[in-house]
């Protein structure tokens, strides 16, 4: 597959890469801070996101001082919390008025989870909380908390389980519409998308047939193509800066 994806790559006169960050860009790792990217991961992307009529754009839920912190300086499009907010062109904006009335109870009854399970934590962003439970040695009733954390919400906001973790953020926007952004500038000949979470699964629904969607792991999704493992994304883009390097020689 991913020979198939360079040849298409290579033969495209315009190219969008949409990708989320953690268990994409940065393997999946027990705290979230710690998923810095590599050098030679922000050695990629810069070598990407310079290449002809290619747009690159990093979508992820992480909230938009930490992508700025870690990419920032690269030149490329990104996307924090779901579509919130959206840096087009080197400059940060949002165009939504969102319901925050649901945060107090929210983080609340977090707060309940955090010291039923010692090891959890919170973490707080603009339009969001995010309950984090991967340190967690005792079991985790997963359907109970997210239950608790879903009546404290009462329909204000969106809540989402993924991976060790209960993401709560006001409604008004998801992944699948910051990929519409994007998609709908122009008529691509080569669109690639690529995530690992169930808040993908949006990005992967937004595209249309013609689209290299992948989802990282073994989970059911809507990506037409799937890969194992982190690494096979990073083997993926370091074919794709290559394919470039000898087109150009």
């Amino acid at each position: 597959m991913t020979d198939q994806i360079v040849r298409a790559y290579r033969s495209a006169r315009s190219r969008l890469l949409l990708l989320d960050y953690d268990g994409v860009l940065a393997p999946i790792v027990v705290r979230p801070e710690s998923a810095v990217p590599t050098k030679e991961m922000r050695d990629m992307l810069g070598a990407i996101a310079v290449q002809a009529n290619t747009k690159l754009v990093v979508i992820s839920g992480r909230d938009r001082d930490t992508l700025e912190d870690w990419l920032g300086g690269l030149p490329i499009d990104m996307s924090a919390e779901h579509g919130h907010f959206i840096k087009e062109n080197g400059v940060w904006q949002t165009d939504r008025e969102v319901d925050m009335s649901w945060r107090d109870d929210v983080e609340a009854a977090m707060q309940q989870l955090v010291a039923e399970y010692p090891g959890s934590h919170i973490e707080t962003k603009q339009a969001s909380l995010v309950w984090h439970y991967r340190q967690v040695e005792i079991p985790v009733d997963e359907q109970l908390a997210e239950q608790h954390v879903t009546r404290a919400a009462a329909g204000r906001a969106t809540v989402m389980a993924g991976k060790c973790v209960i993401d709560v953020r006001a409604r008004g926007a998801d992944k699948g519409d910051a990929v519409r952004y994007w998609h709908e500038q122009q008529a691509w000949e080569f669109v690639l998308c690529i995530g690992d979470d169930v808040t993908d699964e949006a990005m992967f629904a937004a595209l249309p047939a013609s689209a290299w969607t992948i989802n990282v792991g073994t989970d059911e999704t809507n990506a037409r193509h799937q890969f194992e493992h982190q690494a096979d994304v990073v083997a993926l883009l370091k074919n794709l800066v290559l394919s470039e390097s000898r087109s150009v020689s």
